[in-house]
């Protein structure tokens, strides 16, 4: 989504939860699966690669994550199946966001 709509949703629908980032598209180059953006998040944690899941519910958030090295989780309750997420690289399919926490050490 564009940026400056992603953060000003998420300053109205969040108010009071304040973000590390907010990390929209700025021009048609960063579109996913382009990795920057979420590579830029996870620089603003200081976070390897491979210590961030991507969750996603679309083909495109899986191949997002692989192009930035990221774990590939698969969002059952979004567009994709379980089929075409798993088919696209998710390592990880929860049907829902609780069912996250068992997959991080």
């Amino acid at each position: 989504k564009e940026d400056r709509l992603v953060k000003d949703l998420a300053e109205r629908m969040f108010p009071d939860h304040p973000f590390e980032a907010v990390v929209g598209v700025r021009t048609e180059a960063e579109r996913k699966p382009d990795p920057g953006n979420a590579l830029k998040i996870s620089a603003a944690f200081g976070a390897g690669r491979r210590e961030v899941v991507l969750l996603g519910d679309s083909r495109i958030d899986m191949l997002t994550a692989a192009a930035a090295g990221m774990i590939p989780a698969g969002a059952l309750w979004g567009y994709g199946s379980a089929g075409e997420l798993s088919a696209n690289g998710a390592e990880i399919l929860v049907e829902r966001p609780l069912d996250l926490l068992v997959h991080l050490h």
